[in-house]
């Protein structure tokens, strides 16, 4: 044997541990996540398409998630698990796999025949991805097609007959709800139905009924966009469909080891941030938006921001700081539909959903939040000039809520490089004011109130340096050249 060859044999020798290494790392993924599926796929209480309950010409995948339809008419499969009359909301989405067709996914009873598409009776609605919705022997036709490729149904069923309402999305990216399909002759209960019929191209659908959502989420904020069109209820949708993914109380928010602003799929463009993730400036002449990665739910907090733009340098009245839900509008903040929010606008008073409710001092750059979220609503204190001149309940919002950063395109004698426009100060520093004092003084109680934004946040570990806070913006401003 050459030296070579002797050498690549020890090579090889070398390297076949570091192989089976790997290989039983990728195996261990593998089995954990076969066992996963496995346990769901066991356990009665996971919704799946059920092979008992099916029309012959529909497949459906090993986990049984996904149905496939291979006959020229249309045909159904319904799932293992029902939900009941005045059990409660219930959600489940839908997904194609291929172009739109004439195939989807709905809602039946076991009276709705599966050689029938829903709709076919009184017993069942449908919607199919080429944008038919089908109820009670009509056909009522959408303005969207290749734009959705998620399909979403919410189920009321907290009367003696379930009302229906469904999730697309629209030409323009958003979430878009057809409200308030009431089955009134439906009183059994009710299973989630996938159906369709192929022309010869391949027509699949998959199921997501919320039993994996840590793996497999939704696409739609179902329980937010629907109670924002007025039907209050859906505050207590579930988390899926069946009992195991009935209500159980408001969503849990985990906490993070650092907190700051996050550019994300949602957030609004021409957006850059500081290395420290709370400073912004914005290169868009539109009111666009940032939100903080720690929402908050449940407590008594505190953040505070303030503008680093001086007044002369004043561009359009787009810019400030304030809160927001975790799934409004921030690219650009809309004024239709209006957003749930509260706000301090740099240049012109403190607004909620985009109605002024008092106006301040331009003067004043540093801008406080006291959010209590004890209750089923937060009430927000906003304090400015040593004062609270704000207390404004957000009765449209349920879930958690944000700390927000907005605007636009600024005035500036260094526009063309660009100018940072505000920054917050979540309690990593000391803050400008003091909340506890300015709340007690307006009579709120603060037994549980505590100074700072998220458990990274809470007195006994942040950073409690005099005046840094202030040094920071100094150095900000001078930095930006104001």
């Amino acid at each position: 044997m050459s030296k070579g060859s002797s050498r690549a044999s020890s090579a090889a020798k070398g390297v076949k541990p570091i192989l089976k290494l790997v290989l039983l790392l990728l195996l261990t993924g593998q089995l954990a996540a076969s066992d996963a599926a496995h346990a769901l796929d066991h356990d009665v209480t996971a919704t799946r398409l059920d092979v008992a309950d099916i029309d012959p010409t529909v497949e459906i995948s090993r986990d049984r998630l996904t149905a496939t339809f291979t006959g020229p008419d249309v045909r159904s499969v319904r799932s293992t698990v029902s939900i009941s009359p005045e059990s409660g909301w219930y959600y489940f989405e839908g997904q194609r796999l291929q172009g739109v067709g004439d195939y989807g996914i709905g809602v039946a009873t076991r009276r709705a025949h599966l050689q029938q598409g829903p709709g076919a009776d009184t017993q069942s609605i449908g919607l199919t991805s080429n944008g038919k919705v089908l109820v009670e022997g009509k056909v009522e036709r959408l303005t969207q097609t290749e734009s959705t490729e998620y399909y979403g149904i919410a189920v009321d069923y907290t009367g003696t007959s379930p009302v229906v309402h469904l999730l697309i999305t629209d030409r323009d990216g958003h979430c878009q709800v057809i409200p308030g399909f009431e089955l009134s002759d439906v009183f059994d209960d009710l299973f989630i139905v996938a159906f369709g019929r192929t022309d010869g191209d391949r027509a699949s659908i998959k199921i997501n009924a919320g039993d994996d959502l840590q793996n497999t989420p939704f696409h739609y904020p179902a329980h937010y966009e629907i109670f924002n069109l007025g039907y209050e209820g859906a505050e207590f949708l579930g988390s899926g469909w069946g009992t195991r993914n009935r209500y159980r109380g408001v969503e849990a928010v985990g906490q993070l080891t650092e907190v700051k602003f996050v550019l994300d799929a949602d957030s609004g463009e021409g957006i850059t941030l500081s290395d420290d993730g709370l400073a912004a400036r914005y290169s868009i002449d539109k009111k666009m938006g940032v939100r903080a990665n720690q929402g908050m739910i449940g407590e008594f907090r505190y953040w505070e921001c303030s503008r680093l733009v001086r007044k002369e340098h004043f561009r359009g009245d787009g810019f400030g700081c304030g809160l927001i839900p975790e799934y409004a509008r921030i690219n650009p903040l809309p004024y239709r539909p209006r957003q749930p929010t509260v706000t301090v606008n740099s240049t012109r008073g403190v607004w909620q959903n985009l109605d002024i409710h008092v106006e301040y001092d331009r003067f004043n750059k540093y801008y406080g939040f006291a959010v209590d979220y004890r209750g089923d609503r937060p009430i927000i204190y906003v304090i400015i000039d040593e004062e609270l001149v704000a207390t404004l309940t957000m009765s449209d919002v349920f879930t958690p809520i944000y700390p927000l950063l907005y605007g636009n395109l600024q005035n500036h004698p260094k526009r063309e490089t660009g100018a940072w426009v505000n920054r917050a100060n979540f309690g990593g520093t000391t803050f400008y004011y003091d909340p506890q004092s300015i709340l007690e003084d307006a009579g709120i109680d603060t037994t549980e109130f505590v100074a700072g934004w998220g458990e990274a946040n809470r007195a006994e570990k942040r950073d409690r340096a005099i005046g840094r806070w202030q040094t920071l913006i100094e150095k900000f401003e001078m930095e930006a050249g104001l």
